[in-house]
């Protein structure tokens, strides 16, 4: 169709067309007068927009590169006869970048409930654990902007909650075949498409690893030698740093000897008996013993766990090596013609980019203080002509994360207790996900919880279940105790406000903090209201006697929780100033509270140096020793066998046996397991 036979609601000067779009942008008068660039679609030969100027324009230019996705800014400007100009965006369209993470965020709570439901076969541990994903802020807030940590989550989850399929073993004879043949490279297919969206994939597929390895005795060990030798190479980096991160030293080491003591703990209760050893061995799949059938078919899980993730993340590269901008390469030669940048080139200096990143910044936030939410980031304010301002805040569900804590403790004393292979699975997924980020030296931000967060909320639907269907005393307890330090935790923040300012080095990041610098009178008032009513919460969950009104409390408090955010979740419109009374919730949610970064250069040194030898030793020694004092403990715990009974109870309890398989009097048969336990 041409200009001249197309129809348009008003008289038009300038056609210019978008060939990245294929939109055609037509310069023009409106209805009332006022001039205007019309936006056509060509293939609808239909008008469905236009942008409003404020004078009328001499020309138009497009800014768009589209052989160069990296670097267009997909803008028309329009100048006007005095210099002025103004921009229109041309290509970005809000919609359609954003569905796709909201529907993934969507989905990301349906597969947290299949996963529950999978590991606990409990609908309350299900539907708690998609509710309480779908209430909170961050998980909202990520989804609804599209930050990539959406993708990355939705496909570790969905990773997860595959292999916790995978690990159940239901099926028999071909679908079980056919089962191992497709479901390791399905696997490895979701855990690579983690990768290509965030390198934290690779956390996921360490995780799983461990989740595989812990399923039989070897794998233990292999697990166990694989996290000292983990900690000697990247304790040994930790150290060389400037400062020296002991924090993460000490973690590592903490972790081997926890592998440690489960692995004795293990191995001495498997080897009370042949019997219970092989009944230890066979659960599960069979695949799961390396020494199945030569170690072939664990090879080939944990192959596809591997090589088939870095093979789908250098597929992901294929469209960067097609573009023209540069002449990139895949490898040296492919695509032909091409002579720029290699596939490896780019991602030693993504990873330079990151390891040499030594710069500050105000809503960065180290890896321990995310799960007490101290420090959201601010991703969006505006102020309008109106006076109004809209803001956007990463700010996860305060309640939900401060209930998290002991959910997790809970979670991971109840996995080592009660050797519950499902609440295993969750603890290692949930701490393969966060506490890596103990290493991670330069500035972090509060949403690289995304990934770990599904799991932290698992594990508290989990608390909250045990608590529904009727706790014991002590849980009772803890979860009473939990809601009323979760109360509190505003109050002791503020009160003690000094030493956290001074344990996130504030003096250092933001010297003469306002927030830090404030005496009590600033904050006495609020503070004071937010005790009195943390208090008069407190005195009823003390005087409750109904478990289920508790969690019902728990639930409809995050609800509320999370309608008090949304207007600072979805960049609501509100009166000018109002966004910053959410600053006041906590003192380090004021702006001027920084957390110091590491800001000296990063230091290179070699994987095998001498301080990682050092530390091999002394993890490898450590965890001998406390192998040692666990199996003492366990001799000196564990209850005497049962003596032998005399040879005529023998004799009388084999002839009970032998006419029980005869079939035996219908009362003997009744009768039969009711003895002494």
């Amino acid at each position: 169709t041409s200009l001249d036979d197309f129809p348009m609601p008003g008289p038009v000067t300038t056609v210019a067309w978008n060939r990245a779009t294929n939109l055609v942008h037509v310069l023009g008068t409106a209805q009332d007068g006022s001039p205007t660039v019309f936006v056509v679609e060509p293939h609808a030969d239909a008008v469905f927009a236009d942008a409003r100027l404020s004078f009328t324009p001499t020309s138009l230019v497009l800014d768009v590169q589209p052989g160069d996705p990296g670097n267009d800014r997909e803008r028309l400007i329009a100048f006007a006869p005095s210099g002025a100009f103004a921009t229109i965006d041309v290509g970005s369209n809000a919609f359609a970048f954003r569905l796709p993470g909201v529907v993934l965020g969507a989905l990301t709570a349906a597969l947290l409930y299949l996963l529950s439901r999978l590991l606990f076969r409990r609908r309350t541990v299900g539907v708690l654990a998609a509710g309480l994903l779908v209430v909170d802020g961050l998980m909202f807030q990520q989804s609804r902007i599209a930050m990539n940590d959406v993708y990355v989550g939705f496909f570790i989850v969905a990773g997860f909650t595959l292999l916790a399929y995978l690990l159940q073993a239901r099926s028999a004879g071909r679908r079980a075949r056919l089962e191992f043949i497709l479901g390791p490279p399905l696997l490895g297919l979701i855990f690579g498409l983690a990768l290509a969206s965030k390198w934290v994939g690779l956390y996921a597929m360490g995780g799983a690893a461990l989740i595989v390895l812990f399923r039989s005795s070897i794998g233990r060990w292999m697990a166990l030698l694989g996290m000292i030798a983990l900690t000697a190479i990247l304790g040994g980096l930790a150290i060389a740093d400037d400062p020296p991160n002991i924090s993460f030293v000490v973690l590592m080491v903490g972790l081997c000897l926890l592998i440690g003591a489960g692995t004795s703990r293990v191995l001495n209760h498997s080897s009370a008996s042949d019997a219970g050893a092989r009944l230890e061995e066979r659960s599960g799949p069979s695949w799961l013993d390396p020494r199945a059938w030569r170690g072939l078919p664990f090879a080939w899980f944990l192959g596809c766990l591997f090589l088939i993730p870095v093979g789908v993340y250098v597929a992901s590269y294929i469209p960067w090596a097609l573009s023209t901008a540069g002449g990139p390469q895949l490898f040296p030669g492919w695509p032909p013609g091409h002579a720029g940048q290699t596939f490896v080139d780019l991602q030693a200096q993504m990873y330079q980019y990151h390891d040499d990143f030594r710069y500050p910044h105000g809503a960065g936030s180290p890896w321990w203080a995310w799960p007490l939410g101290l420090k959201p980031i601010w991703g969006y304010l505006d102020t309008f002509v109106d006076g109004s301002q809209a803001s956007i805040l990463g700010a996860a569900n305060p309640l939900l994360l401060w209930l998290s804590i002991p959910a997790v403790a809970f979670g991971s004393w109840q996995a080592w207790r009660r050797r519950s292979a499902a609440l295993g699975f969750v603890v290692v997924a949930f701490l393969a996900l966060w506490l890596p980020w103990a290493r991670i030296d330069r500035v972090a931000f509060n949403y690289h919880y995304y990934a770990a967060l599904p799991f932290a909320l698992l594990l508290l639907a989990y608390f909250l279940a045990e608590i529904w269907h009727g706790a014991s005393a002590r849980t009772w307890l803890l979860a009473r105790a939990s809601v009323i330090a979760a109360l509190f935790l505003p109050t002791i923040l503020w009160v003690f406000k000094g030493p956290l300012c001074t344990l996130a080095g504030v003096d250092q990041a933001a010297p003469g903090s306002a927030v830090c610098a404030s005496d009590a009178s600033s904050f006495a008032g609020p503070v004071a209201g937010w005790t009195i009513g943390a208090a008069v919460l407190s005195i009823l969950v003390l005087r409750g006697r109904d478990p289920r009104r508790l969690v019902a409390g728990i639930v409809a408090g995050a609800a509320l929780v999370f309608a008090a955010e949304y207007p600072i979740l979805s960049a609501m419109r509100l009166p000018n100033s109002w966004p910053w009374i959410y600053q006041g919730l906590l003192p380090s949610w004021d702006s001027s509270f920084q957390f110091s970064s590491n800001l000296l250069p990063a230091v290179s040194t070699s994987l095998l140096s001498l301080g990682a030898v050092i530390l091999l030793v002394v993890a490898a020694v450590l965890v001998i020793l406390v192998m040692r004092v666990a199996e003492w403990w366990d001799a000196g715990i564990a209850p005497p066998p049962p003596e032998a009974p005399p040879s005529r109870a023998r004799a009388v309890i084999a002839a009970a046996s032998r006419a029980g398989k005869r079939g035996g009097p219908p009362a003997a048969r009744g009768r039969a397991g009711t003895g002494p336990q």
